[in-house]
């Protein structure tokens, strides 16, 4: 009697079909597939925090190549320098009392050095 009716038959497809979908992906972890996603997640997440440190501190390297090259600081504001030490220091002083993640510290740090860089570079 189950069988004649079309919506018991479609449940049971479901089923069967999601117990071999469930058979599959136990077979595939038995293969090491955690092994890969974790490695691709850890590998993801490396590129993702090497990017948020690095990624501050990229334009200002051509901006510097070219203040060092043309010996002018013409179109550069040391004010931009001044509100960026000011924003970043206060987010490494913020890290005292709250941490946050490390990559945002550390490209604090950098944006910091970068910025004492550009500034010695325009007043000397």
């Amino acid at each position: 009697m189950s069988d004649d009716n079309p919506v018991v038959a479609e449940g049971n497809m479901e089923i069967d079909t999601m117990e071999h979908a469930a058979t599959e992906i136990n077979e595939a972890a038995k293969n090491g597939l955690p092994y890969w996603s974790g490695l691709f997640v850890q590998l993801v997440t490396i590129g993702s925090e090497l990017a948020m440190v690095f990624g501050g501190v990229m334009p200002y390297i051509p901006q510097y190549l070219q203040i060092q090259s043309k010996q002018t600081t013409q179109g550069f504001s040391m004010f931009v320098c001044l509100a960026l030490l000011m924003a970043n220091t206060l987010r490494i002083i913020f890290w005292f009392g709250h941490h946050f993640e490390t990559p945002l510290l550390v490209q604090s740090i950098l944006m910091n050095l970068t910025m004492f860089a550009l500034i010695h570079l325009c007043v000397k």
